[in-house]
């Protein structure tokens, strides 16, 4: 019995200690379809319930690292997605790169 509830509490702790994130990875390309240049970008990440935008369900800033126009990052690890219905589609917008906007966004599913 005491095994047994040790254990339940390691995998409640467990459950509780894992990183909510979601890792996102594309590519940014000016007008002209070119790379943006290699260098530090502040991006502000945006997910909304609806494609047509509206007022977001979540937002993130991040400076990341952008090498040939791609770009990695783990959303979640500056504003917890906790928040979130994973039970519904939501879409993703980068919503301004070093403060110029963008009005583009692309769905996030499970896969």
């Amino acid at each position: 019995m005491k095994l047994l509830r040790s254990l339940t509490c390691l995998i409640i702790t467990l459950q509780f200690a894992m990183a909510q994130f979601v890792n996102v990875q594309g590519v940014i390309r000016d007008n002209d379809s070119y790379s943006i240049p290699d260098g530090e970008y502040t991006i502000t990440f945006k997910l909304y319930s609806t494609e047509g935008g509206g007022s977001s369900s979540w937002e993130e800033e991040q400076t990341l690292t952008v090498t040939n126009g791609v770009y990695g990052a783990a959303l979640g690890t500056a504003e917890p997605l906790t928040s979130l219905d994973w039970e519904t589609q939501l879409w993703l917008e980068i919503a301004s790169i070093n403060g110029a906007s963008f009005s583009t966004s692309e769905a996030l599913s499970p896969r």
